[in-house]
This record gives C-alpha cells, structure tokens and sequence, in this order.
C-alpha cells in the first residue's frame, strides 16, 4: 500500500501536478501593481509630484541661514516643489541643519559654499533675524552679495519677502524698480509699495510671512506659468476670491 502510493505520488510530479502542496500566494506590494498598471509619471490633481522623472520645470537656490523666518521658507518651497521646480535648500555655515527664529530645524541640501558656481533660475531669500539690517548677517555676506548680483546681471530671478528686500538693496539688486517688504524696514527701504506681492523684471518681492503663499504662487508664475500657479492654488484649497485678487492677475513680468 505504501510503494502504492510512492509510485502514485511519483506518477503526480511527472506528469506536472502539483497542487497537492501549494506555496501561499504573496501579493504584490502596491508599488509594483500601481507600476504594472501604468508607467505614466506619477500625478496628484493634475500636478507632477516631486521626485517624477520628467526634467525640473526651473531651479531654485534658498538660501538659509540661522534664525530665518521658517514660514518664509518652507511654503514657497513646498509649494514650488508641487509644481515640479527643483529647489535646493543651500546652508550658509557649514552644518547643514539650520535652525530657524522659532526652533524649527531644518536640514539644508547643501552648503552655499557649495553653490557658488552653479547657475539657478532663480534665487530665494526668506526673512528673520538674518535679513534684518542691523543684524546685517545676509548683507554682510560677501558671497550672498556676489550670488545676488551675478543673478540679477544674467537676467534670472532674484527673490525675497519680510525684511530680505533690504538684503537685495545692499547687492544694488533694487535699483530702478518697484518693490514690496515688511513694514520694520521702511527706514532702509522707504519706497515699499503697499501690494503683497510686486514683480518688476526680474525683482519679485513680499511682505512677510502673512504673504507667504502668495510669494510661492507668484514664483510659480514666473518660474513656470499661470496655470500651473493656478493649478497648485486650487489644490490647497485656496478661495477664488484670493486667486482672483490683483496680488494675483498683476504677476505678468516684463
């Protein structure tokens, strides 16, 4: 009986029968079935999420040094990220975790050291203690002055919002055009104009942290285009009233 079933069992796995002992079916992880499914780039509400392979729509250079405005900085660069710019978070010491005015840390790409000769389409200054002219720790710095200025020469964007616009003033980058900034540096800068956000060339400036969605949207527009500004608006849920507001239909740039 037994060699019986020997042969019988035997006779099974010749003839390819094995269902007799079935190893458990492991599922595929929803990274390979989304990947077996499509290999159209990765898309959230018709915006390219960070990481894509599709090339950077534009570059961007925020500088950060200790004590920046943190809002400043982390909503213009998560919102730029969201419409596909690709945004390096540059030091200026030379730890890269920076720590901001209200005890945020934040960990830098890089170091500006590092950045000096790579070009970026745009540059970005938030505000804080840094910019503050009396502290002058961004003003005084020769290499944020020199990065500021070979920027503005080449026809690429320059950028910042709160007290930063006086930092812009000190590399010569405000002279001939319209700008906006925070109220505590009207002594430095008297001709603040009163919008949250002003364009002039290539000069895009803001108020402060109150305006800091606004100052990442209209990067957006600069940086890529107005529908792609108005796609990322719409998908944080930011009213109509405020996409339709002048400190938004006025960010053409000559």
């Amino acid at each position: 009986m037994q060699r019986s079933l020997l042969l019988l069992l035997c006779a099974c796995c010749a003839n390819g029968f094995q269902g007799w002992i079935r190893p458990p079916l492991i599922p595929a992880s929803p990274t390979k079935r989304a990947a077996s499914q499509s290999t159209a780039p990765s898309t959230l509400l018709g915006l390219r999420l960070s990481g894509g392979a599709d090339a950077p729509a534009a570059t961007a250079l925020c500088i950060l040094a200790p004590g920046f405005e943190e809002l400043e900085a982390i909503a213009p660069i998560d919102l730029l990220r969201r419409a596909n710019v690709q945004v390096t978070l540059a030091s200026t010491e030379a730890s890269k975790s920076v720590l901001g005015r209200n005890g945020i840390t934040v960990q830098a790409d890089t170091t500006l050291d590092e950045c000096l000769s790579t070009p970026y389409d745009c540059v970005l200054l938030p505000g804080g203690p840094p910019a503050v002219p009396a502290n002058g720790l961004l003003a005084g710095d020769a290499r944020v002055k020199k990065i500021l200025k070979d920027q503005r020469q080449s026809g690429k964007l320059v950028s910042a919002i709160c007290a930063a616009p006086s930092v812009l003033k000190e590399a010569g980058a405000l002279e001939g055009v319209k700008y906006t900034a925070h109220f505590s540096v009207k002594e430095q800068i008297p001709d603040i104009g009163p919008e949250k956000v002003v364009v002039d060339g290539n000069v895009l400036t803001s108020q402060g942290a109150g305006t800091s969605v606004e100052f990442g949207l209209a990067l957006i527009s600069y940086l890529v285009d107005q529908k792609t500004a108005d796609d990322v608006a719409a998908s944080i849920a930011l009213g109509n009233d405020q996409r339709n507001s002048a400190a938004f239909r006025t960010l053409a740039h000559s």
